[in-house]
């Protein structure tokens, strides 16, 4: 899961599950920020062992969004951390789900049981100016 902000650093912040070219597996909280003299900074924020995962969930509350992901159905969310941010409306389109393969050659499988998406509202004016 991603979510984008139209902050003055364009900060993006992700929760996802990985295994990675050695078959770890993990649950990571990514953030990447425009640095105007450096160009793009990626930032990994926490990373946790994680079997499987059942779900990722960004929540905003106020000026802060949390990372959680749950192991199974029947496991309490695991909260993997919380970073201070824009507390200004979303604009639609900034809140994505995908599948990033990671390179040639490689090959992912996903299953979504389901995907859920809850907003208070969607700033669609928001959305237009910045296009």
């Amino acid at each position: 899961m991603q979510l984008e902000f139209r902050d003055p650093m364009n900060s993006m912040i992700e929760v996802r599950y990985l295994i990675d070219h050695e078959g770890h597996r993990r649950a990571d909280v990514l953030l990447r920020q425009t640095k105007s003299d450096q160009g793009v900074e990626y930032k990994m924020l926490q990373s946790m062992p994680a079997d499987q995962v059942s779900g990722l969930r960004l929540s905003r509350r106020g000026n802060l969004i949390y990372q959680l992901y749950r192991e199974s159905e029947k496991t309490d969310p695991v909260v993997l951390g919380a970073f201070p941010i824009d507390a200004a409306d979303l604009p639609e389109g900034a809140l994505r789900a995908f599948v990033h393969a990671g390179g040639a050659n490689r090959k992912s499988v996903v299953r979504f049981q389901s995907i859920t998406i809850n907003a208070e509202t969607i700033d669609r004016k928001q959305n237009e100016k910045s296009n």
